[in-house]
């Protein structure tokens, strides 16, 4: 299966930025108005989304698109996996 680096980099900033805020799962499903399995399989980048979901998850998080899908938060913070 081919995965997209965006795909994962979405999933990843979508896991860090919830537990930032202290949401859960189901919390960020429901203001997204999508099942909680489809944005679990996103967070674990099985699954990217569209523009209006990422639109949703960007006003959720209060960040933008572009950050979502393009920048690594775990690196720009500074974080490591490791």
């Amino acid at each position: 299966m081919l995965v997209y680096k965006g795909v994962v980099i979405l999933g990843s900033n979508i896991k860090i930025l919830r537990a930032q805020k202290g949401s859960t799962q189901q919390q960020v499903a429901d203001f997204c108005n999508i099942a909680l399995r489809t944005y679990q399989r996103i967070e674990h980048g099985e699954r990217s989304g569209d523009i209006s979901l990422w639109q949703k998850l960007a006003r959720y998080f209060d960040t933008t698109i572009d950050t979502l899908l393009a920048q690594d938060i775990n690196e720009s913070q500074g974080n490591s996996t490791k």
